[in-house]
């Protein structure tokens, strides 16, 4: 499936180079496009900043092909920290070296666009997605007791004690999958934009966690599907962003 997703990422990639001089150009020559109407636009995504599970830097460049066809490729680095989790700490006095809460990875993106509705300063589209994603991340989690007779790093754990025991550990997440959004993309002036969006989707998720204490222990409790820590395998998204970008 990994191999999919970059022959997929590839042919975008690709294909956007070959329009570069082809359909897009035929498109204006013919006078179909409005004349203040820029083919190319590269944009950056700032809520990712904040995002809690994946923080990340991501950019992305967009290239009409046709009037109402536009492909869509993006690039993002995790950051070790997310804007939140650095305010978070603040306010409780840790350090940033201090800070357990880790992220280091990459996440790239590619898509197709069709605008359904061309207006002025608006268009509304619908568009495909194809998305991998790898993020090795520090976390910490509560976990029951299995076999209270298991030597623990800390000592045995008392036969009666309510809450299990709390544990830092990695966990190495790869995943990838697909998903359909309807966006809006709004013109502000001749050169500037800003674009919501969101959509549903699925993706497959592989988890190898290392650093755990007893490999047979459970969560104590899990946000189930949406929760890093636990090995799914097939898992839903719900892809949410806003990108402010620069057309030309």
């Amino acid at each position: 499936m990994k191999m999919l997703m970059i022959i997929c990422v590839g042919l975008i990639l690709s294909f956007s180079g070959y329009s570069q001089d082809t359909i897009i150009e035929s498109e204006y020559k013919a006078k179909r496009v409005k004349k203040d109407e820029k083919p190319n636009a590269i944009f950056f995504a700032p809520l990712n900043l904040f995002d809690f599970g994946n923080p990340n830097f991501q950019v992305g460049y967009e290239r009409f092909v046709a009037k109402r066809w536009a492909l869509q490729v993006e690039g993002g680095i995790i950051i070790h920290h997310s804007i939140l989790d650095l305010f978070i700490d603040f306010a409780n006095n840790i350090k940033i070296s201090e800070c357990q809460f880790t992220n280091k990875g990459f996440i790239v993106r590619g898509s197709v666009k069709y605008v359904f509705l061309d207006k002025r300063k608006v268009k509304i589209y619908v568009s495909p997605e194809l998305f991998y994603l790898r993020n090795k991340s520090g976390i910490k989690r509560s976990f029951s007791v299995t076999d209270p007779d298991f030597e623990y790093s800390f000592g045995l754990i008392p036969d009666d004690a309510e809450y299990g025991y709390t544990q830092f550990f990695y966990n190495d997440e790869e995943k990838m999958g697909i998903n359909m959004k309807v966006g809006i993309k709004l013109l502000s002036g001749k050169r500037f934009f800003f674009e919501p969006h969101i959509g549903i989707g699925i993706a497959y998720r592989n988890v190898i966690q290392t650093g755990i204490e007893n490999p047979n222990d459970k969560l104590l409790y899990s946000l189930g599907i949406f929760d890093k820590a636990a090995p799914n395998k097939w898992v839903p998204t719900i892809p949410f962003n806003f990108k402010i970008g620069f057309r030309f």
